[in-house]
């Protein structure tokens, strides 16, 4: 069931299984295959945006912190170990062993870092959406009738996940209650966390033998078992396979022709052939990025011009 501090279901999820598995397809390839700033930095919005529209306020902000050290971290190492570019910003020189030692620390290896690490933070939000978005039982019906066996591990993966971390909480929780704090020395947390995981595996075991028993009642791995799905065709789904498969063809072509092109070293620059090629595929991509919050505030429109029918 769904928790009080759970967000309500938004308009993208409410979109066919295959369209929301091709368009995070989409995204997330874009995201990896480009090197260009801008780019990434475009993914980095629309992620935010995705993520702010399906996550818990606190599991939001957890994710913002997460994401930002990842960038910071990958800026500062690559600002220290990358001593390659034209713009200088400091050098370093020291003796060392009787041998003269130079590095130079340039302003396109923090470029270079902040890129990778934004990409790296883009993908984190896009898959926490991702993980919201596309439910257990899209993904039953996306691989349940060619690969039962991987939606089935898929879907319980996706599920249990969130449940033992409920479930951990919960017996922390009782602990507590019982005047089992988890203050203390290093050894006294490790010995109350080791009693914690033995109820946890405990619960688990149990929980996999009801599991087991209930697929089994229910005839899963029989010949000629039909499944049952929710999910069907309609105008709005035509609609979003349109702007998708317009999206990509065009994203594919600007990327073809170099139009997102851009080099770090030894200067930052963008390496575009065709200026026209390459707007046209900044836009294309700034629609797909930002599309979570283009059909969100495309339903609010909507449903405020039919107020206004009232």
């Amino acid at each position: 069931m769904r928790s009080e501090h759970q967000k309500d279901d938004t308009v993208l999820s409410f979109y066919h299984p295959v369209l929301l598995l091709s368009y995070y397809c989409l995204v997330l390839l874009t995201t990896m295959f480009t090197d260009n700033p801008l780019v990434r930095g475009i993914s980095f919005l629309g992620a935010m945006c995705a993520c702010w529209l399906v996550l818990e306020k606190d599991l939001f902000y957890k994710n913002i912190k997460l994401g930002s050290l990842m960038v910071f971290v990958a800026t500062l190492s690559n600002f220290l170990f990358v001593h390659r570019g034209a713009t200088i910003l400091y050098i370093l020189k020291f003796r060392l062993f009787e041998k003269n030692y130079r590095y130079l620390f340039t302003l396109e290896s923090i470029v270079y870092g902040a890129s990778f690490g934004l990409m790296m933070f883009a993908m984190l939000l896009w898959f926490q959406s991702l993980n919201k978005v596309l439910t257990t039982e899209k993904v039953t019906f996306l691989f349940g009738r060619l690969l039962p066996k991987l939606a089935l591990v898929l879907s319980m993966v996706m599920r249990f996940l969130p449940m033992y971390q409920s479930q951990m909480r919960t017996i922390q929780q009782a602990q507590e209650g019982l005047g089992q704090s988890f203050s203390g020395s290093v050894k006294e947390k490790a010995t109350k966390g080791t009693l914690v995981l033995g109820s946890l595996f405990s619960w688990a075991l149990e929980n996999a033998i009801e599991t087991s028993d209930s697929m089994n009642a229910r005839g899963f791995g029989m010949k000629g078992r039909t499944n049952f799905s929710i999910f069907k065709w309609r105008g709005r789904d035509m609609s979003f396979l349109f702007i998708l498969f317009l999206a990509g063809c065009g994203i594919s072509y600007s990327m073809l022709h170099q139009s997102f092109k851009f080099t770090y070293y030894s200067h930052l620059r963008f390496l575009q052939e065709n200026q026209l090629t390459s707007m046209v595929g900044y836009g294309f991509i700034s629609i797909t990025f930002l599309m979570p919050i283009l059909v969100e505030v495309k339903e609010w429109l909507r449903w405020k011009f039919l107020q206004s029918k009232i």
